[in-house]
């Protein structure tokens, strides 16, 4: 097949009747790929609802927390802040690991669509754990954590509390 070889309007330039312009690949290109793009990042937001995030572990734990902190291991007055009492928090702490499932019932982390397993230890301020319980803290997954700070009542210290923070972790 030979090909013709025709003027253009301009004199200087030759070109072919069969041909498309680079510009036209260009713009079909541009376009393809911008659609591709819409396509892609329309799909992926789809399923972003169905995706849980840590957000939802962390607002149960700081739940939680204030509950077990305030009713469940402090001191009975309200006056006395968060001041845990060692016999409220050795009873809790011996009924999470003996009734661990009816435990996670009364704290709201078993429902009907998703359960969360709980840890929780007590560390002093050398970073020593005094005491932990609950379920072991897998090595990875989604893992909401949180510190609340207390006094612990000691009376072998001299001001009679140690000042602890209470780690508390869902999973």
């Amino acid at each position: 097949m030979v090909y013709e070889r025709i003027k253009c309007v301009h004199k200087r330039f030759w070109c072919n009747d069969r041909g498309q312009l680079t510009i036209d690949y260009l713009v079909a290109i541009i376009i393809f790929m911008a659609a591709v793009f819409f396509v892609l990042q329309y799909t992926a937001s789809l399923y972003l609802p169905f995706h849980s995030s840590s957000d939802d572990v962390n607002i149960i734990i700081d739940r939680i927390s204030g509950n077990v902190m305030e009713q469940r291991i402090s001191e009975s007055d309200l006056e006395s802040g968060y001041v845990i009492s060692p016999s409220k928090k050795q009873s809790f702490f011996t009924d999470l690991n003996n009734d661990y499932d009816s435990v996670r019932e009364e704290l709201g982390l078993i429902g009907s669509h998703r359960s969360y397993d709980i840890n929780i230890s007590v560390i002093d301020s050398s970073n020593n754990v005094i005491s932990t319980s609950g379920a072991p803290v897998p090595s990875r997954g989604d893992i909401g954590q949180i510190r609340r700070i207390g006094l612990y009542a000691n009376p072998t210290s001299e001001s009679g509390h140690e000042l602890v923070s209470i780690s508390f972790r869902i999973w």
